[in-house]
């Protein structure tokens, strides 16, 4: 009897969130006896894949001199047809982000399901604030185009939502357009422990931040309310992103540039997780906000504010600060630094990548 193929379809292998759950997800379904495809269409690769996954790689730059109207058709019988000569029958589907899921919404694959990792009214800044019921469900309404747009791909195949949180929004927007369930991402305890081992940085009495330098990680909040405490230890940020010199300016302006430690882009963080006092999110929103999770593999205190979604259906209430509010933020701060034991939590074994593909198999009747 021949193995069982799962296809796993992103737009890259960059070191972002939801390309390093899919392949956590790839390793579940590994041990689970499938033989393991992972098809990408954007030719940049920053991360380890397990030599027994398949990696394939179909370049949509290729097509971009095709209008928009036709591209993602044409492109999708490409896959299509990729896909048939070179993988064959596949049992189980999986895209994941906008631009894979905009392509494989023209897709004849069947079996196919999407993965929301967003809150997607603050990913497509919906007018969340508005008095009236539904109003984007009104044509004219500056965010109905929208919401028809994505309302075509979405209601083609069932949707797997990475957090509570994301699934209520989904539902928000979206109402039962399909079948809907969450699902949270797959973390790799293992690998994740023998990642944080390979070295010692010299680095020490610091509290870390992980995260790319853009808006929706609020690292102007997390300065301004640092810049409050006692700065017992150092702030270390570990990322990069287009906000990175404006960042370095505030922290000069606040006077904590000799506090701040601007590490860069880290290919392993886990070294300096593990080495640290403690783990800040300082986030507007979130999907599910997966290095909360790794802080607690690590046993690592842990504060975050209570954003949408995803930290308040990992960490205890008393780990979470509300957003847009410097000086709780900076109190919370400061009790971490004091009384690290307190925010302590954890890691839950549901969300192991053979756990959590067995839910996508069961979700999917595979």
């Amino acid at each position: 009897m021949s193995v069982k193929n799962i296809l796993i379809i992103i737009d890259s292998l960059a070191a972002s969130g939801g390309e390093v759950a899919c392949l956590n997800l790839a390793k579940g379904m590994l041990k689970l006896g499938f033989k393991v495809h992972v098809l990408y269409f954007y030719d940049k690769v920053e991360l380890v894949v397990d030599s027994r996954v398949h990696t394939h790689l179909i370049d949509i730059q290729k097509y971009r001199i095709l209008p928009k109207k036709i591209r993602y058709q044409v492109f999708a019988k490409k896959v299509d047809k990729y896909i048939q000569k070179n993988i064959g029958d596949v049992t189980l589907a999986i895209s994941n982000l906008n631009q894979s899921d905009l392509i494989m919404s023209y897709s004849q694959i069947k079996n196919l399901a999407y993965v929301i990792h967003s809150t997607f009214s603050y990913a497509n800044n919906m007018d969340i604030n508005s008095q009236t019921l539904k109003p984007w469900l009104t044509p004219g309404h500056r965010d109905y185009n929208t919401i028809m747009f994505y309302q075509r791909i979405y209601s083609k195949h069932p949707c797997i939502c990475v957090s509570k949180g994301v699934e209520e929004d989904f539902r928000k927007y979206f109402g039962d357009v399909t079948d809907i369930r969450t699902i949270y991402n797959a973390f790799d305890r293992d690998s994740i422990k023998l990642l944080a081992d390979k070295f010692i940085p010299k680095e020490s009495e610091y509290i870390i931040h992980v995260g790319s330098f853009y808006k929706v990680k609020a690292h102007d909040d997390l300065l301004k309310a640092y810049a409050k405490t006692s700065k017992k230890y150092s702030l270390m940020l570990i990322g990069k992103g287009k906000l990175l010199e404006e960042i370095k300016k505030l922290a000069y302006e606040l006077g904590i540039e000799d506090k701040v430690l601007f590490m860069g882009f880290k290919s392993n963080p886990f070294p300096f997780i593990k080495n640290a006092k403690g783990l800040v999110l300082s986030s507007h929103y979130e999907g599910l906000g997966r290095v909360l999770v790794e802080a607690q593999v690590l046993e690592i205190p842990t504060i975050s504010t209570d954003c949408p979604s995803g930290p308040r259906e990992i960490l205890p209430e008393k780990c979470l600060t509300p957003t847009n509010d410097i000086d709780s933020l900076s109190k919370k701060i400061e009790d971490l630094m004091q009384n690290p034991e307190n925010y302590k939590s954890n890691f839950n074994e549901e969300l192991l990548p053979e756990n959590i593909a067995r839910q996508y198999l069961e979700f999917m009747n595979v």
